[in-house]
């Protein structure tokens, strides 16, 4: 008796799971009548005016010809430089960048410091990520100091600390 039960359950299982599965696909009877876009302005609440008429699609944002719908448009990406204010670089960070221009066979006796700015960093990559890198998502307090010596500048990044972090282009 339950050598014939167990075909009709997983016979009634794939029907249910096919179901399942057909409401879900595009076409499917979910998608047989789409709610219809509005027409005309939208309104929308505001904490200066509640009812502030609002259009649904402007001219900066051309619809896409298949669906109608608003193209999507991503942010220009942010400057490699930050900017910020000038800032005098102390003795500690100078030779800690003189350390490491050192370490790296570099002739650090002769490097000049071209400029120097506080920054505020968005985390704690101080604007300079490696790939595949976690960083803390926190405003990190810090400065960029670019110096120059043997006619090649070096970007140097600091944190709240006086260690130097290479910031090398990719």
């Amino acid at each position: 008796m339950s050598g014939r039960r167990r075909p009709r359950a997983l016979a009634l299982a794939a029907v249910v799971s096919v179901t399942a599965l057909a409401a879900c696909t595009p076409g499917g009877p979910m998608t047989a009548s789409p709610s219809p876009e509005p027409s005309g302005p939208v309104s929308l609440p505001t904490a200066a005016s509640p009812t502030t008429a609002v259009s649904p699609a402007s001219p900066a944002t051309p619809a896409s010809p298949s669906t109608g719908r608003p193209t999507f448009r991503t942010m220009p990406p942010l400057s490699p430089a930050p900017s910020g204010a000038p800032a005098s670089v102390s003795d500690a960070r100078l030779q800690a960048i003189k350390a490491d221009l050192g370490n790296r066979g570099v002739d650090a006796a002769s490097a000049k410091v071209v400029s120097a700015e506080s920054v505020t960093w968005n985390d704690s990559s101080l604007g300079c990520p490696t790939p595949g890198g976690m960083y803390s998502q926190a405003l990190v307090e810090g400065m960029r100091v670019i110096v120059e010596t043997g006619g090649r500048q070096y970007d140097y990044r600091f944190g709240s600390g006086d260690s130097a972090t290479l910031c090398e282009p990719r």
